[in-house]
């Protein structure tokens, strides 16, 4: 009786591990679920890029704007 249970936990294991291989790779589900996991996986790059221009303008343009304001950056430098 414990040979049975032993075989069939193997069996059981072989199938989650081939189900998490599947997974993995995106070989399921069709073009809808590569579709998904693609906008999915674009979604930090964009995150980055949207919250660098959002600081740049709240925290670097408002000091470049005193900065000139002031005179304290020659406007030859900001032609370069």
């Amino acid at each position: 009786m414990s040979r049975k249970i032993v075989i069939l936990a193997v069996v059981v294991v072989d199938a989650i591990i081939s189900w998490f291989g599947r997974l993995h790779v995106g070989s399921f589900g069709g073009l809808g679920i590569k579709v998904f996991w693609l906008i999915l996986g674009l979604v930090p790059a964009l995150l980055l890029v949207t919250g660098t221009i959002m600081w740049w303008n709240r925290v670097v343009l408002p000091r470049m704007r005193e900065a000139l304001k002031n005179d304290e950056i020659g406007i030859s430098v900001l032609e370069r």
